[in-house]
């Protein structure tokens, strides 16, 4: 019967992979089409038609594999910005910091048997109509955006915020918080609802079941940015954020 399986899971891979190269030639014309006015052409072609595809044989093979799947939470794993965009101080942009929190992040999820997605693995620009769909089609469990906030040089701490109406997410990111405010030596600003934003509602917060948003440090305070910049510090960092989603998980 194992072998039934593996041979089984082995024609799905291939039928998927065929699809694959069957479908890139499809898509390149619509992607070359009006280049300049649709740059993200074959990015919505991936969103709308191969994440779906691969999500389905993802649970065929789950199905095949004697019905068992991971208990463990989907986690979208969101770098703020890109392109150079955000807040910038010090000579630094803000999307490259958010970036290297994110990968570092997501490695740890799957050191743990985490499934993931990121948003973005370079610096290329992630607008938000882009970031909704991916997300969408993919439907996270959880999703956490990283980004840096920015003040008047002298500001300082973590804060996590969380949509307002959202229970989960209040706790979510009180367990966030506590944890990387304290594993970095960063000041604990909080779990904050998002109603109380001077922007308003943040839209990686209301438009999914629980998505929350982790502002690392303050950019133009060199001291904060220092806090989260060595490798020590980074791997305390991550290991806390991975640990207090286990724990939101097992509803301690």
């Amino acid at each position: 019967m194992s072998k039934l399986k593996t041979f089984i899971r082995t024609k799905l891979t291939a039928v998927f992979l065929a699809v694959c190269i069957i479908a890139l030639p499809i898509a390149a014309p619509i992607a070359s089409v009006n280049a300049a006015q649709k740059p993200d052409a074959f990015m919505v072609f991936f969103i709308q038609t191969v994440l779906p595809l691969l999500m389905q044989i993802q649970t065929l093979c789950a199905a095949i594999n004697g019905g068992t799947q991971s208990t463990l939470p989907r986690m979208g794993i969101s770098a703020g910005h890109g392109g150079n965009t955000g807040a910038y101080a010090n000579g630094v942009w803000e999307d490259v910091k958010t970036l290297e929190v994110a990968l570092a992040v997501n490695k740890e999820f799957n050191a743990r048997g985490y499934t993931t997605l990121m948003n973005r693995t370079d610096n290329a620009k992630c607008d938000k109509e882009t970031k909704l769909a991916l997300y969408k089609a993919w439907n996270p469990d959880i999703l956490l955006e990283f980004h840096y906030n920015i003040g008047t040089g002298k500001s300082e701490g973590l804060e996590v915020w969380y949509d307002s109406g959202n229970a989960n997410g209040k706790r979510l990111a009180e367990l966030l918080a506590d944890k990387l405010s304290a594993v970095v030596g960063l000041k604990n600003r909080g779990a904050k609802g998002d109603d109380n934003s001077p922007l308003g509602g943040f839209y990686v917060c209301g438009s999914f079941p629980l998505g929350v948003l982790v502002e690392c440090a303050f950019l133009d305070n060199p001291n904060d940015v220092k806090k989260l910049d060595s490798t020590a510090a980074r791997e305390k960092f991550v290991k806390a954020t991975v640990d207090a989603v286990a724990e939101f998980s097992a509803g301690k």
